[in-house]
């Protein structure tokens, strides 16, 4: 046999193997698709179960405090006359001492008579203070007034008299007069009284300020003095014919001469006062316990 005459015949075998193996290796290209859209998210349990849902706890409510603002000003108390006294300063001259609450300027008035409006003597003290001494001429019927002022122009009124209201415009007169005693060398008992219509019958309390000076202090050494003590109430007792005021005060013996001031409020913010000053003096106190008690009433 003729081999070259066969390669042509292996060479077309060969072509036909290698057509054939590309169609069996190639695969005819798939159409695109679309990526899958992912389903729905339901719960079908949840949306198809009837029972209710489990209760929830209920938040504890708990209540809001707002703090009070820390600069909220603190309302200032109204100006009042604490006390009032006098003492002699010389021919025709007293000595005018008070106290206050807060810090005010005061108009000092001596007055002309036993009632009325009418001033032989006016002082304005301008400067701030809770403590005030002037000396005025002094007023034949020991009556003085005062209109105080604070730093707000909050006023308030004062008077006072010496020993004894004659006409009995604001303390009681005979039996109900303000009247001092001295049981004894260490005791002073103040007592005063206001019958039916008078117009310091109010059932308010009132105050008893003693203060004492040495038994040997003169004009000239014009002393100041002291306080005894701490102020002492005289609350309002009695009955609607008569209201009665009482205070007991402790002093520390005949060495010393003694002033007590009597306060009653015509108002219950204490904004007008009225005042009267008894004076009893060392020499005046019993020498002993059990004898006579000494008695002030004018």
């Amino acid at each position: 046999m003729n081999i070259q005459n066969l390669r042509p015949v292996f060479a077309g075998a060969l072509l036909a193997i290698a057509i054939a193996s590309l169609g069996c290796g190639a695969r005819a290209a798939e159409p695109e698709q679309a990526a899958p859209t992912a389903p729905p998210a339901w719960n079908v349990q949840k949306d198809l179960d009837p029972s209710p849902p489990a209760p929830q706890p209920t938040p504890e409510v708990v209540p809001s405090v707002t703090p009070a603002p820390a600069d909220d000003p603190v309302p200032a108390a109204s100006p009042r006359v604490l006390w009032l006294r006098s003492s002699h300063a010389g021919p025709g001259a007293v000595t005018i001492r008070f106290a206050s609450n807060v810090p005010v300027t005061a108009k000092v008035m001596a007055m002309t008579n036993q009632v009325g409006p009418a001033a032989l003597y006016t002082e304005e003290l301008n400067g701030l203070a809770t403590s005030h001494t002037t000396s005025v001429p002094a007023s034949a019927f020991g009556r003085y007034k005062f209109r105080i002022e604070d730093a707000q122009g909050n006023g308030a009124w004062a008077e006072l008299r010496y020993k004894s209201d004659p006409q009995g415009v604001d303390w009681g007169t005979g039996a109900a007069a303000p009247t001092l005693k001295a049981p004894t060398a260490k005791q002073l008992d103040v007592t005063y009284a206001f019958p039916a219509g008078s117009a310091t019958k109010l059932g308010l309390d009132g105050t008893v300020h003693v203060f004492m000076t040495d038994a040997g202090c003169t004009t000239a050494d014009a002393c100041v003095g002291d306080q005894v003590g701490l102020p002492l109430s005289a609350p309002a007792a009695g009955n609607v014919l008569l209201e009665q005021h009482a205070a007991t005060a402790g002093i520390p013996g005949s060495a010393f001469d003694y002033q007590v001031v009597i306060g009653q409020p015509l108002l219950e913010n204490g904004a007008t006062m009225v005042f009267i000053q008894l004076d009893i003096r060392g020499d005046q106190l019993p020498k002993v316990n059990f004898q006579t008690p000494g008695v002030i009433k004018k």
